[in-house]
């Protein structure tokens, strides 16, 4: 993610119509615990919290306030790497809109993964999941059999290494 601090933070709250009570309301979903709008004034204070994506505030950012998805694949290329490989999976890549340069607010992420031997729909559903939860955005995860004859070289030669 980028780095942000307090004020911008706060700036982005305010442009997108999110306010530090619905930011505490939203981080109280997330985590299942209590939290009040004066905690986010004072994770606010902490701008290395808005820089760390295990941070509430952070996904508060990252899933709030619109995100393009090349911004979150610059920002997390590293553990999208470590997710795919820790759930089955190597050589994740990056195609479509993202690679073209043609994404947006609001735009997917479109990810092609190898299949290891003995990996499971469970492993590729857990592989979308844990990147949709750590980019804000949401993820099409494919590996090449699933890609239609007749589209896979011409997807294959776009993909470009996370």
């Amino acid at each position: 993610m980028p780095m942000i601090n307090r004020e911008r933070f706060l700036a982005l709250l305010t442009e997108s119509g999110v306010t530090q009570v619905k930011s505490a309301g939203l981080i109280a979903e997330q985590t299942q615990r209590p939290c009040s709008a004066r905690t986010v004034r004072s994770w606010a204070q902490e701008s290395s919290c808005l820089n760390r994506h295990k941070c509430p505030l952070s996904r508060i950012v990252n899933r709030e306030i619109s995100v393009r998805p090349s911004m979150a694949l610059d920002a997390h290329r590293a553990e999208i790497r470590r997710i795919v490989e820790a759930n089955m999976a190597t050589n994740p890549r990056v195609f479509g809109s993202v690679v073209r340069g043609e994404d947006k607010d609001g735009s997917d992420i479109d990810i092609l993964v190898d299949a290891l031997p003995g990996e499971t729909l469970f492993d590729l559903g857990g592989i979308q999941y844990e990147l949709q939860q750590l980019l804000g955005v949401r993820v099409d995860l494919l590996t090449p059999r699933d890609i239609s004859v007749k589209f896979r070289a011409d997807v294959l030669a776009e993909a470009v290494p996370v």
